[in-house]
């Protein structure tokens, strides 16, 4: 019996629409951290989340096949990053999302005592892969966190090339870099987001 390729969608859990990030400046609520594995086998990280604010003089991102730029997110939009596995930067994207959504710093991920003896635990009382065990589980410590995010578009080496060779990019030549700057405490975001959308979105 040949094995369908949606054989294991039984198991997962379903979600609301959502589109990829795009390059800009916003606000914006973290709905779930969690991890999962594609279709392909491939396993991935995944920060869902809710635009609050977006920012004017943001970055703006380019549809290349289109020639034209791509609509700037809108507040209460559904968005996520996906943090694959297999890409290079993969450890160091889901540490700086860490760090900036739970105020962490390089101290909380000690791995090694000074002297040398062997694994330590970190300030925080857990190793540091536990404090992805933690995030990414069904408690979900870190939905309601509001952070400030900052997505800019960047052309891959390939189109650099292909830049160089006047030969035209097509939206397969770029991706979005994704840093988080920084988490709010609720009276920053209060001061930040208009009263209507953090009454709708921030209110427990």
């Amino acid at each position: 019996m040949t094995t369908s390729k949606y054989a294991n969608i039984g198991g997962v859990r379903p979600q609301r629409p959502s589109n990829f990030v795009r390059a800009g400046h916003f606000l914006a609520r973290i709905d779930r951290f969690e991890e999962g594995t594609s279709f392909q086998g491939g396993d991935y990280l995944a920060v869902q989340m809710t635009i609050l604010k977006v920012f004017e003089g943001g970055p703006i991102g380019m549809n290349f096949d289109t020639k034209a730029p791509l609509a700037p997110h809108s507040i209460g939009e559904s968005v996520a990053e996906i943090m694959k596995k297999t890409n290079v930067a993969y450890a160091q994207r889901a540490k700086a999302f860490l760090m900036a959504a739970d105020g962490l710093t390089e101290a909380d991920f000690a791995k090694v005592a000074p002297d040398g003896s062997g694994i330590i635990k970190t300030s925080r009382e857990e190793y540091p892969g536990q404090m992805f065990e933690q995030a990414v589980g069904p408690n979900q410590p870190l939905a309601g966190v509001i952070v400030e995010v900052r997505a800019d578009q960047q052309l891959n080496r390939g189109a650099q090339e292909k830049q160089r060779a006047g030969l035209p990019l097509t939206s397969k030549d770029a991706y979005t870099r994704v840093s988080y700057i920084r988490a709010l405490s609720d009276e920053e975001a209060a001061a930040l987001i208009d009263a209507e959308t953090f009454e709708r979105f921030c209110r427990s």
